[in-house]
């Protein structure tokens, strides 16, 4: 099965109704849930960027039913990074002005899974050559 990476904001989005990307994170985390978009990868570095988020502007009950429902549901994965992908982030982060680490930390978990896809509203990844960033529902995997 195919998979790609889900940012933070795409699953922020869809729990916060009052989020700016709420209507595309909940389209896109629904098409996960029901099989139409690849399995969605999320790392152990961007749940607490989602849980935690959610928990101060929602409360702890709606992080916990968001934990669960990711936890649950056959659309998504929770993936652990290895230590190189620690190693190989800190240059990416040092060489890259204005990226964020975590966004480092899932480039290049990303380049050595060789995963092409992430689904993100966060332009910073535009400049990492190798890494398509999508914002809608649509399967790159799918001819169109």
């Amino acid at each position: 099965m195919a998979e790609t990476l889900v940012d933070a904001n795409v699953i922020v989005g869809y729990a916060l109704t009052r989020d700016q990307f709420h209507e595309r994170g909940r389209e896109i985390v629904r098409a996960m849930d029901h099989g139409d978009l690849p399995l969605g990868q999320i790392t152990n570095y961007v749940l607490p960027e989602i849980l935690h988020p959610v928990a101060q502007k929602a409360g702890h009950q709606t992080s916990l039913n968001l934990l669960n429902r990711i936890t649950q549901s056959g659309g998504f994965r929770i993936v652990h990074l290895a230590h190189e992908d620690l190693t190989r982030a800190q240059a990416l982060y040092r060489r890259e002005d204005g990226v964020n680490f975590v966004d480092a930390i899932t480039v290049a978990y990303m380049q050595r899974q060789d995963l092409k896809y992430i689904y993100t509203f966060d332009d910073d990844f535009d400049r990492f050559d190798g890494i398509t960033r999508l914002t809608s529902v649509s399967n790159p995997f799918e001819p169109e």
